[in-house]
């Protein structure tokens, strides 16, 4: 399984909208996590105690739900899962797949007490026609890629430098186990040439790299 990395602060932000009365919109370049956040929230309203049955989780990318792209058959297959009477949370994934969304979008906040959170292309989410029919009913959230800090989180620092200099093909890092040295091995030729950082040059890079994460 994929390890997926926590994002505090934008889960905080759909928790700060949770329950209202807009539809969250979750915009960003491609591969920065929309889908990812999505799947934190939900591991989230299931920690909450909402009933699994009153969340509709929905990827449209999905070859699942190839036969609900026209929007008056997506409405009528959500529709007949949500729990009539109570609240139910709709997250929806890559929605601007099912061709005029908005429709049934807010055919769903008229008919249903929902609270309703999407992702998907910015070009048609924010769309004139969208935003006409969903004027100041909606928040938009910005999605930014991960910082240098959140990157440390999913690469702990030793971890990232060792792939990073290993793929380049250059040289390779290992630890001495004898000592508390970094070494650089160059390969060349036949033979391998050792670059020995001593534990006075290492604790300057760690400092010079702190100071760095804090700016991020």
């Amino acid at each position: 399984m994929t390890k997926r990395i926590n994002r505090p602060e934008y889960i905080q932000k759909l928790i700060e909208f949770k329950d209202t009365d807009v539809v969250k919109i979750v915009t960003g370049i491609r591969r920065c996590g929309k889908s990812t956040l999505l799947d934190l929230f939900k591991d989230y309203l299931l920690e909450q105690s909402i009933p699994a049955q009153n969340i509709t989780h929905m990827n449209m990318e999905s070859l699942k739900y190839s036969s609900l792209l026209d929007y008056e058959a997506f409405y009528h297959y959500v529709s007949d899962r949500i729990a009539v009477g109570q609240r139910n949370y709709l997250i929806f994934d890559e929605l601007q797949m099912v061709e005029h969304w908005e429709k049934a979008i807010e055919s769903f906040r008229l008919d249903f007490d929902v609270d309703i959170y999407i992702t998907g292309s910015n070009a048609y989410l924010l769309s004139s026609e969208f935003s006409t029919l969903l004027s100041g009913r909606y928040v938009e959230i910005r999605l930014m890629p991960l910082s240098f800090k959140e990157f440390l989180d999913f690469y702990p620092f030793p971890r990232m430098l060792q792939q990073t200099i290993s793929s380049s093909g250059i040289c390779k890092l290992e630890g001495c186990r004898s000592c508390d040295n970094l070494i650089l091995i160059f390969p060349v030729s036949t033979k391998h040439w050792k670059v020995f950082i001593p534990p006075l040059s290492s604790g300057i890079f760690w400092s010079v790299t702190k100071q760095l994460i804090r700016h991020f």
